[in-house]
């Protein structure tokens, strides 16, 4: 047995006893206490682990947590780690016990983290900790990406734009908006919002963004619709919005725009239209109760805007209307009612803010900016446009004005026609003309022509400047160096350049007081106050804002006023 060999009875005897004490001792779980089991405290079991995450760099993070069970009735503590390097054991976080950590972004770079859950049970006979230790994860912290947020007012004017990291923005905790204006039942987002790009919020309603010359041509489509434009539109003749006589002007008389144009401070170019017997003429042909604002529009290099009646290169005719901060380049061309601008402007519209540049050209009612204005106003604009008809009412910013005024604007082209020639106007009808002047030349072939204006019939022609070099008319009595003939109205404290070129007569009371060039350089003329007819000064206003609209400096504009807005 075993291998084992015997030589007698008692040898084998004692074998066999010493086997059965050997066999007892071996097979006990006690250490002769009689209890023969040990428990230990339990590990903890992990059902949520910490998540991996990246953020940009000051972003606040999300807690790192960790979920872990035990059934013994042991207590769970924590203790969170850091390391630049997964593969190694992490330093302890001092301080970090709980069951969530949130992790510092500060720092640009990678970090990994994890926790040690440990279980304590004082209750167990055998060890009285036991633990376990959570994934490594990683948390990435990166330098952020900023994209812009800009807001724009009802009128989709730009009010301020602000840099914003990306993520997740609190548009709320953006300051300075209460100049943004609301319409009814509209409120700015001022919530959260992801921002993954740059983006414009605006506070009306249903805006459409035009990019292109297709959105562009698509606007006719939508003639009450709100536009901004977000970039400048070099028109291309065979593509969307021309045929064989050029460009198809946005709305008509039986179906004119009423909308919002915003240009955003750009530009529409190449623009031609050949329309010679066509009426309501323009980038628009016929808007109504609209908005066009912060738009530029250019004619196409050696053609123009041509069309019979209520021709200009902006809109043909303008009812009840706001055109602003806006400008044309180019030449018009037609019959009856045209301007660089808009051919005739009626009911309560607007010009305000805008120039044009170029040259108007037809047969009657033209003008650097309007061709006609009635119950309608311009103000704080200029023009350089050469003015030329054929019959009558030219004038360096409105071919006739009824009803109207003209404020604070100036002209420095020429104005050509046969009669009712003037500088700022050809004629008026119950209108206003303050605070302009004109330095280009008037003739008046026929007669009626004058500095400011060629003829006036009721209303008031007050504080402005004639700088003309030449004023002619054929009949002397028809010209002079502020109007050329009153036919009831006011005329009074204008001055007028003293070297002119003309045939005065002054019984009229209409030649304006005399000022040397040097004297209309200079800023007191016009700002000091006024005393009396042809005394003191002009009482012109000068500032930054459209209730102090001049400048004046001897480096710009050859010297003479210009207007604030204007980049000189």
């Amino acid at each position: 047995m075993l291998g084992l060999k015997f030589k007698s009875l008692s040898e084998i005897f004692f074998s066999i006893l010493f086997l059965c004490f050997f066999l007892a001792g071996c097979g006990g779980g006690s250490s002769g206490s009689g209890d023969s089991s040990v428990t230990n405290a339990q590990t903890p079991n992990i059902t949520i682990q910490p998540a991996n995450a990246s953020y940009a760099q000051g972003d606040t993070a999300n807690p790192l947590s960790v979920n872990a069970s035990v059934t013994d009735a042991g207590v769970l503590s924590y203790q969170w780690y850091k390391t630049s390097n997964p593969n190694n054991n992490g330093d302890l976080i001092s301080g970090e016990t709980q069951q969530t950590y949130t992790p510092s972004t500060l720092d640009v770079g990678t970090l990994y983290y994890y926790v040690v859950v440990t279980n304590t049970n004082n209750n167990v006979n055998g060890k009285t900790t036991a633990n376990i230790t959570s994934d490594t994860v990683s948390i990435v912290v990166s330098i952020p990406k900023f994209h812009s947020i800009s807001f724009y007012d009802k009128n989709l004017d730009f009010i301020k734009t602000v840099e914003a990291k990306e993520g997740i923005v609190d548009l709320s905790n953006i300051s300075n908006l209460s100049n943004v204006w609301y319409e009814a039942n509209e409120t700015l987002p001022l919530t959260t919002h992801k921002l993954t790009d740059d983006i414009r919020l605006y506070a009306a309603q249903n805006v459409q963004e035009i990019n292109n010359q297709k959105e562009l041509d698509n606007t006719r489509n939508a003639l009450t619709g709100k536009y901004i434009l977000l970039d400048n539109i070099t028109l291309d003749e065979n593509k969307e919005g021309f045929d064989a006589n050029g460009w198809d002007p946005i709305g008509n008389y039986t179906s004119d725009f009423r909308g919002i144009f915003n240009g955003n401070n750009n530009s529409i170019s190449n623009l031609w239209i050949n329309g010679t017997s066509t009426y309501y003429t323009g980038l628009f042909g016929h808007i109504s109760y609209s908005q066009i604002r912060n738009l530029g529009v250019k004619t196409a290099n050696g053609k123009k805007v041509t069309g019979n009646d209520y021709v200009g290169i902006i809109a043909g005719k303008a009812d009840s209307s706001t055109i602003t901060n806006s400008y044309s380049m180019g030449n018009v061309n037609g019959s009856f009612h045209i301007g660089g601008i808009v051919g005739k402007a009626a009911g309560s519209s607007n010009i305000t803010n805008s120039y044009s540049t170029g040259n108007a050209s037809g047969y009657q009612v033209i003008g650097g900016i309007a061709g006609n204005i009635e119950n309608s106003n311009i103000a704080n604009s200029y023009s350089t446009e050469n003015v030329n008809g054929t019959a009558n009412y030219v004038g360096g910013i409105v071919g006739k004005a009824e009803y109207s005024a003209i404020a604070n604007s100036y002209s420095t082209g020429n104005a050509n026609v046969a009669t009712d020639a003037g500088g700022i106007a050809g004629a008026i009808l119950f209108s206003n003309i303050t605070n302009s002047y004109s330095t280009g030349n008037v003739n008046g072939t026929d007669g009626y022509a004058g500095g400011i204006i060629g003829y006036i019939s009721s209303g008031y022609i007050q504080n402005n400047a004639a700088i003309n070099p030449s004023i002619v008319a054929r009949v002397a009595r028809s010209v002079n160096r502020i109007v050329g003939n009153i036919n009831g109205g006011t005329v009074s404290n204008n001055f007028a350049l003293n070297s002119m070129s003309i045939t005065i007569d002054g019984s009229n009371g209409n030649a304006g007081a005399n000022k040397t060039i040097t004297q209309l350089k200079t800023k007191a003329t016009y700002n000091s106050t006024i005393n009396g007819d042809g005394n003191g000064g002009l009482g012109w206003k000068f500032g930054d804002n459209d209730t102090n609209p001049w400048k004046i400096d001897a480096n710009k504009n050859n010297g003479y006023p210009y207007l604030y807005w204007q980049n000189l």
